[in-house]
């Protein structure tokens, strides 16, 4: 049996503290707290259950992919020995690959389907954390849906795996009169009110990394997906990409750049910078952002921002404002659009 000690360890040898052991780490953390709350009731495998959820996505140290970084987590277990745990790698995978699946994925011919109670209660856990904050199934999936716009097939299996997580809840509160979101729920109010996040924020003119003060004495600084990448490694909890030329002249946010960036971070991802409008804002979450940041469009149409969270709902939504010290106003601070240049 795996020991939760020697749990840690695998996903420190093959994890290396990068920012997607933190996603692991609040997973276990919640499968803790959960297993505590249904008691001996449930009957639960607690030590099975807290290693296996710690290590259900180490395959992320070869891939991200949705699929295959699950593939590759039960690959490594089952040479390291570990069978329930390489199992629970592959079946948590959008709730479980049935054996023609299972065989198209480079996985032995058989059904990787969750069915003892734990199996099918780390996949569910997992769907309620959103990179490593406590969320809820219908944003989560949400999340899921905008990030993989276009994998038809991806899309199917998700919603396949939303009726399950949602009837494997109803199942748990109907048994226990537990709801594993009313447990989240608290966790989320405990950690927004203790944590202190770092969430850098890379200024991007001609698809390009820069620095400067107010805007101005712009100098090169670099690759965007590499500068995301570092950061990410480095242990940032979100990272913010603004685009900080776009509005003053009057165009959209590089797509194709916001596409590149997602595609190698690991954390949370704000855009800002020319969304002035829902349609340009699903443009931009459609290219692979989590969030979208609205400035300029906010302070000339504060509507807007109504309109979004309608769209798109307010965990996608934030407002920047750009503020300088001015004595002579009774804040003793002014706020500046258009890339402080307004």
């Amino acid at each position: 049996m795996l020991s939760y000690e020697n749990a840690l360890k695998i996903l420190d040898q093959y994890g290396k503290e990068a920012a997607w052991t933190k996603h692991c780490l609040a997973v276990a953390d919640l499968a803790a707290i959960i297993s505590t709350a249904l008691g001996e009731k449930a009957e639960l495998d607690t030590e099975f259950l807290h290693s296996a959820a710690l290590l259900h996505d180490i395959g992320r140290y070869v891939t991200h992919d949705p699929i295959l970084h699950g593939v590759e987590g039960y690959k490594l277990l089952t040479e390291l020995g570990y069978h329930r745990e390489a199992f629970v790698c592959a079946s948590h995978i959008l709730y479980g690959l049935n054996r023609r699946e299972a065989v198209q994925y480079g996985l032995p011919e058989k059904d990787f389907i969750p069915t003892s109670f734990e199996q099918k209660l780390i996949p569910l856990i997992d769907f309620l954390v959103e990179f490593d904050n406590p969320t809820t199934l219908k944003k989560r999936f949400s999340s899921l849906r905008k990030r993989n716009i276009g994998n038809v097939y991806f899309l199917t299996k998700l919603a396949e795996a939303e009726l399950r997580a949602t009837s494997f809840q109803r199942e748990i509160n109907e048994k226990f009169g537990i709801l594993l979101e009313d447990i989240v729920n608290n966790q989320e109010g405990e950690k927004m009110s203790q944590q202190i996040k770092i969430m850098p924020c890379l200024d991007m003119q001609n698809g390009r990394v820069v620095k400067g003060v107010h805007f101005v004495d712009i100098k090169d600084a670099g690759n965007p997906e590499e500068c995301a990448k570092a950061y990410c490694d480095a242990g940032a909890d979100e990272l913010a990409l603004l685009d900080i030329t776009a509005t003053v002249e009057g165009r959209s946010t590089m797509l194709d750049v916001v596409k590149r960036v997602s595609e190698v971070t690991t954390v949370p991802f704000t855009v800002g910078g020319g969304i002035a409008d829902v349609g340009s804002a699903e443009a931009v979450l459609s290219a692979g952002a989590d969030k979208i940041s609205t400035s300029s469009a906010a302070f000339r149409k504060p509507e807007v921002i109504a309109e979004m969270v309608k769209a798109f709902g307010a965990d996608k939504v934030t407002v920047a404002i750009d503020v300088d010290q001015n004595a002579a106003l009774p804040s003793g601070y002014e706020v500046y659009i258009d890339g402080g240049r307004t």
